[in-house]
């Protein structure tokens, strides 16, 4: 079916995209298409790409020595290249997003015990900074 078709007879967006069985980002990819170029907006174009680098039997072992060692890829990558022969970059194990991986910055935290006299200061001092500024304010 034609999306311009569609669309010119005026149905509800949510109507157009239960029709056609797309999600609303791509219904909405089409019409700025057909507002731009026109009905040539709707072609479908092949689309560039660069071949994968390595197999999907490489990308799991990749995968799964991330696993194994989520904070050393600098050290991962020298590995995979000597083993399978591929040369690739740090880039390239975007791979481990696809499959779910997620770096996030490690805090650290002291595990001592905390100074309990030196915690209940600081907690008096909070207070009477906080009762002293709403004397201020009044």
């Amino acid at each position: 079916m034609n999306v311009g078709y569609i669309a010119a007879r005026d149905y509800s967006i949510p109507y157009i995209i239960e029709i056609l069985g797309v999600c609303k980002l791509r219904y909405s990819s089409w019409i700025k298409a057909w507002d731009n170029i026109g009905l040539l907006g709707l072609i479908e174009r092949q689309r560039s790409f660069c071949p994968r680098k390595l197999s999907l039997d490489e990308e799991k072992e990749v995968i799964r020595k991330v696993k194994k060692n989520p904070r050393g890829i600098k050290r991962i990558i020298p590995e995979i290249t000597n083993k399978m022969g591929v040369s690739i970059c740090k880039d390239t194990l975007r791979i481990c997003k696809r499959a779910g991986l997620r770096w996030k910055r490690i805090s650290i935290r002291l595990h001592k015990e905390k100074d309990e006299k030196a915690y209940q200061e600081t907690v008096e001092l909070i207070i009477k900074l906080f009762s002293i500024r709403k004397t201020r304010r009044n």
